[in-house]
């Protein structure tokens, strides 16, 4: 039986008013593996990742946040190596 992926209403709000649509989230979910997911997750996809999905951004990539195996939120971010240095807290990463 595979795995399954929560995706949150919380998820879904915060995704439109930051510009992410319903069917580019469902996209990137598809990638996401359930089982590599930590007790609080961080999920990088690169902004080459999105174009073989067909996603259209200007930004240089999207950053999703994974609680157990649920996705609470999601946001595009300008410069993905000066985010991640700007992280302090020590979370699972994967970068897609």
């Amino acid at each position: 039986m595979k795995a399954s992926l929560y995706k949150t209403d919380h998820l879904y709000l915060r995704a439109w008013e930051r510009g992410i649509n319903q069917s580019e989230i469902d996209k990137i979910s598809k990638l996401i593996n359930p089982k590599q997911l930590g007790k609080k997750s961080r999920i990088i996809i690169g902004k080459e990742k999105l174009k073989q999905l067909g996603i259209k951004t200007r930004e240089s990539g999207f950053v999703f946040i994974a609680i157990g195996k649920a996705l609470i939120t999601a946001f595009p971010v300008d410069n993905i190596f000066n985010y991640l240095k700007s992280q302090t807290e020590r979370i699972n990463t994967i970068i897609l």
